[in-house]
């Protein structure tokens, strides 16, 4: 089930370089989710090994570092994987600019065994709540996105020659203002044949704003099979 989880991650790194005509409320802290002016967030995740439940982020598998402006806009996305015979990225360093409305990044992707990947896409806004990530090379789309009423993350279909390779639908469970619960409904498409899993997140420990820094990633419907942990680290303006 780890190669599966590596292939999602593989899958949604593949975005490279984007730019984006931006909403008039949609700032990137929205479809995050994450309350109050946060400045950064660290997140260290680590893979279940032998059935034991990491205390600390020692011996981490990958670790994250995004930074946002007072807006809510982020600045950079830095993902760093620790050596892993399943995945090839070394790391994936995203890195944002603004220019009125319009919001691009360059996306850096680094890699063990092949050549960097650096490309170009844009978002393309269908309505409020709906976008499509456009690869500027190709001009063919590469990424369908939808969000909730609150600008959260509702459902992402990646594509691939113009079909669909990768479905997920993201249900959020709230309890007193707070996500307890995120479930990714997934579909794979291979060969014209589509085949259905699910991926829980359950939010165990919040910060004093209310953000998750505790999460278990499970992956069944019934969050039983425990797949990884993550640790999160908030900075605030």
């Amino acid at each position: 089930m780890i190669n599966k989880f590596s292939t999602v991650l593989m899958t949604i790194f593949s975005l490279i370089s984007i730019q984006i005509t931006a909403q008039k409320n949609y700032t990137h802290l929205k479809e995050y989710g994450l309350n109050s002016k946060v400045k950064k967030v660290t997140t260290y995740i680590k893979n279940i090994e032998n059935n034991l439940i990491p205390k600390d982020t020692l011996g981490h598998d990958r670790k994250t570092i995004m930074t946002f402006d007072s807006k809510g806009n982020m600045l950079q996305n830095a993902r760093y994987f620790m050596p892993n015979k399943k995945i090839d990225i070394i790391k994936d360093i995203i890195t944002f600019n603004y220019n009125d409305n319009d919001i691009s990044y360059t996306q850096k992707s680094v890699f063990r065994t092949q050549k960097d990947i650096l490309q170009i896409l844009k978002y393309v806004w269908k309505d409020d709540y709906n976008y499509d990530i456009i690869n500027t090379d190709t001009n063919s789309v590469t990424d369908q996105v939808s969000l909730n009423q609150n600008l959260t993350l509702k459902k992402e279909i990646f594509k691939n020659d113009g079909k669909a390779i990768y479905e997920s639908e993201f249900i959020n469970e709230y309890k007193d203002g707070k996500l307890v619960k995120r479930t990714h409904k997934n579909f794979d498409f291979v060969d014209e044949k589509q085949s259905e899993s699910f991926q829980v997140e359950i939010i165990k420990q919040y910060d004093k704003n209310g953000n998750p820094s505790l999460i278990y990633f499970y992956d069944d419907k019934n969050a039983t099979k425990l797949l990884a942990v993550s640790f999160k680290f908030y900075d605030y303006y």
